[in-house]
């Protein structure tokens, strides 16, 4: 699920036979709908991760709709127009996806058949992806949240026994991280 950050409309996936995003109006209090559900997606396919981009213009997500591993959509709210991000290389899917504040690019964890994950800085239009240079190890979450400047994209990374907390600064491509207390891996 993803609230716009307007918080007027609640973007999520639901299951009627297959994964489909949905658009829900909520009132001004964000506490309740305000108006009937919208479809976004239809068919037999399973669509998830809904992310919804601060300007409220698009929505990513995770889909098998083209069948194989799930891949990185966007969808354009306003014309319901779909566009199927192609990045580079031959993954075994894309598993989230992040959005950056500017709506213009996106955070996205990829997995490749060698067990690892990576993480990539991907244009919302396609024109661009950028695989970061960090940690093959890391956490495979749902989210690789960007610092409100867009200069940051944090991760956690298996270090030794722990999980550690990292971020990644875009401009001097360099990582600096702390321990997570607790977060030991036993």
């Amino acid at each position: 699920m993803s609230i716009s950050r307007d918080g007027r409309y609640l973007a999520a996936t639901e299951m009627e036979g297959s994964l489909n995003l949905t658009r829900l109006p909520l009132n001004a209090t964000g506490g309740a709908p305000s108006g009937p559900e919208e479809v976004l997606s239809r068919g037999q396919v399973f669509d998830r991760q809904p992310s919804v981009s601060p300007d409220g213009r698009s929505i990513s997500y995770m889909s098998n709709r083209l069948g194989g591993p799930d891949q990185l959509w966007i969808l354009r709210v306003g014309t319901k127009h779909l566009d199927r991000l192609e990045l580079p290389g031959r993954d075994l899917g894309v598993i989230s996806a992040y959005w950056f504040p500017d709506s213009q690019k996106l955070s996205v964890l990829r997995t490749w058949p060698d067990g690892k994950s990576s993480l990539w800085v991907v244009a919302a239009d396609g024109s661009h992806a950028d695989e970061l240079p960090i940690p093959p190890f890391i956490s495979v979450g749902e989210n690789f949240p960007v610092s409100p400047d867009g200069r940051t994209v944090g991760y956690l990374a298996l270090t030794g026994n722990n999980f550690q907390l990292f971020g990644f600064d875009l401009a001097t491509r360099q990582s600096r991280g702390e321990e997570l207390p607790g977060a030991s891996m036993v």
